[in-house]
C-alpha cells in the first residue's frame, strides 16, 4: 500500500513540475500550433486534438487536464457540443472556447457553466496567456 501512495505522490511531484495540463483542440493545425506555442512558453503543458470526439477520448483516457481550450466550428463533435459533454462528464474542468464567429453565435456558449471565457480570432498571445492563468486559479 505504501508503494501505492509513494507512486501517486511522484506521479503528482512530476505532474506540478511539468506545469498544468492544458489540452487544446482544433482542426485547424496552424491554430493548435499557435496555442501551443504561446502555452508552452508560459510553462504549460500542452495536448492537443484534432475534433471534439477526438478530445473527449483523451479525457476519458487521461483524466490530468486541467484545461480545455477549443475552437467552436469543428467537423463531427463541435465545440459546444464538447463543452456540453465536458459539462455533464467532467464536472469542474473549466473551458475556454475560441472562435471566429460572430457574438450571436457564441452567446449560447456563455450560459454553459463549463465555460469560463470566449475569445475572439485571431488570438493574441497576451490574450490567451492572461485568460488560461485566470481559468486556472479560478478552478
Amino acid at each position: 500500500m505504501s508503494s501505492n501512495i509513494s507512486v501517486r505522490n511522484q506521479a503528482s511531484e512530476a505532474r506540478l513540475s511539468c506545469g498544468p495540463q492544458v489540452l487544446c483542440v482544433d482542426d485547424d493545425q496552424k491554430n493548435l500550433f499557435i496555442m501551443t506555442a504561446f502555452l508552452s512558453s508560459e510553462g504549460y503543458s500542452c495536448r492537443t486534438a484534432s475534433d471534439g470526439a477526438e478530445a473527449l477520448s483523451m479525457l476519458r483516457d487521461h483524466a490530468d487536464f486541467d484545461l480545455v481550450i477549443t475552437d467552436l466550428v469543428m467537423p463531427g463533435v463541435n465545440g459546444q457540443q464538447l463543452c456540453e459533454a465536458i459539462e455533464r462528464d467532467f464536472p469542474g474542468l473549466n473551458v475556454i472556447v475560441v472562435s471566429g464567429s460572430s457574438e450571436q453565435e457564441v452567446a449560447p456558449l456563455r450560459r454553459c457553466p463549463a465555460v469560463r471565457e470566449v475569445l475572439a480570432k485571431p488570438l493574441r498571445r497576451r490574450d490567451i496567456v492572461s485568460v488560461v492563468r485566470g481559468a486556472l486559479t479560478s478552478s
